[in-house]
């Protein structure tokens, strides 16, 4: 019912604090923005320390600069992007059985208010990126019913090296809005 629940609004939106850490660092890197997950993708508009927006499709990549300029990388003939790009669908879809194809759900632990899980990679690619990611959230009560949502999302990667996304502020609706369609395109 997680992964479902997950999914009950199509665009999910909000603010984001990215905490990056390396053995490397001699302290954690942070910047700050604006997010949007949705059918079409996920978008991170990084306003602080430097703007800028990364667009994830099913896809492609699209990095947009400062100065408006526009980066698309294809990314549907690399292996290794078609499997992230499918897990990150997975997660936001509501499909769990998607998502099992390329990791395996473990440690799942939830409370009357929160929900935690992990998900280790199965497949050989996703594996020489990501050791594991966990994802965190709460269990919201509306009008009619219960529904979760995301409050983080960590990748571990090899060597110690780590990228938490803390969510805040989100807000639920329906439908992108038509400048926010474009930016998908």
């Amino acid at each position: 019912s997680l992964f479902s629940s997950l999914s009950d609004f199509p665009v999910t939106s909000g603010n984001f604090i990215q905490t990056k850490t390396s053995p490397k660092l001699k302290r954690p890197l942070q910047s700050w923005g604006k997010f949007i997950f949705c059918e079409q993708g996920i978008l991170w508009k990084t306003e602080k320390p430097f703007p800028s927006s990364t667009i994830l499709t099913k896809s492609s990549f699209i990095k947009i600069l400062p100065d408006g300029s526009k980066n698309v990388s294809d990314g549907s003939s690399n292996p290794v992007f078609e499997s992230v790009a499918q897990t990150v669908s997975s997660i936001f879809s509501g499909s769990k059985e998607s998502l099992e194809t390329f990791f395996t759900i473990s440690d799942f632990k939830s409370t009357q208010n929160q929900w935690i899980l992990t998900l280790t990679p199965k497949d050989a690619n996703i594996a020489l990126a990501i050791q594991k990611i966990e994802l965190s959230g709460e269990v919201k009560e509306n009008s009619s019913a219960n529904f979760q949502s995301l409050n983080s999302m960590e990748i571990f990667q090899k060597e110690g090296e780590s990228t938490k996304y803390s969510l805040k502020d989100k807000s639920f609706r329906q439908e992108l809005t038509d400048d926010e369609k474009k930016l998908f395109q």
